[in-house]
């Protein structure tokens, strides 16, 4: 039945306050966050009501690194960062990712940063940037504060800048550390980029996530702060 009737989610629908409203109730939720995403994606529901989420359903990476399509990666990112409010299921996480997640002022600035961070996948130009671009409007539209927009823009355009520096760059090399701590800006920033960046490489492939480059990015988290 929620197939059939998925014309009914149009540009009427995504403009309803009352369903904008709704979606974000499901986003705030303390539990299951990503359980209900998986099903709204199943039945066609968040394709409908995001369609920028509809281009990159089923959408595969040829790459060495992911093993999912584009939509299951972002998916499982999403279910990562639920996680880790929940340290008692994640005992192979780093310590970190539990004391920094209490500390972000708000989860689903963290959930929409996931969300959006690769939903410009398969078009012309940077992801990232592309991505920022669908990402304010997604908050402009759901009545996010300017502050908050510029958070989750900010995440989806520099989602890979602490993977990339953990693992490209000497972090032993207080430059380097220094230059780093300059693009992140503030220990907000830092909190939030670090959960997300986390939650992104194990999403990608189960055999990325290493003791290695846990530790790189622990290194790199702690000097940063």
């Amino acid at each position: 039945l929620i197939r059939q009737h998925l014309h009914h989610i149009n540009d009427k629908f995504r403009a309803d306050i009352r369903a904008r409203s709704l979606f974000l109730e499901i986003i705030r939720q303390p539990r299951r966050i990503g359980h209900e995403l998986e099903r709204m994606h199943r039945y066609g529901v968040l394709a409908a009501y995001l369609p920028v989420f509809a281009r990159v359903t089923g959408l595969m990476q040829f790459d060495l690194f992911h093993v999912y399509t584009v939509d299951e990666h972002t998916l499982r990112l999403v279910r990562n960062l639920r996680r880790f409010s929940h340290p008692g299921d994640n005992d192979s996480l780093p310590p970190h990712c539990a004391e920094a997640v209490t500390r972000v002022p708000k989860l689903e600035i963290l959930y929409i940063g996931g969300l959006f961070h690769d939903i410009a996948k398969g078009r012309h130009g940077d992801h990232s940037d592309l991505g920022a671009e669908d990402a304010v409007r997604f908050c402009r539209d759901h009545g996010f504060s300017n502050y908050d927009t510029h958070l989750v823009a900010w995440l989806v355009r520099n989602h890979l800048l602490m993977s990339a520096t953990a693992q490209r760059k000497d972090i032993y090399d207080p430059a380097v550390i220094a230059d780093f701590a300059r693009k992140v800006g503030d220990l907000v920033h830092l909190d939030y980029l670090y959960l997300l960046t986390v939650a992104d490489i194990r999403a990608t492939n189960p055999a990325l996530w290493t003791p290695w480059k846990a530790s790189l990015l622990g290194e790199l988290f702690s000097a940063t702060r």
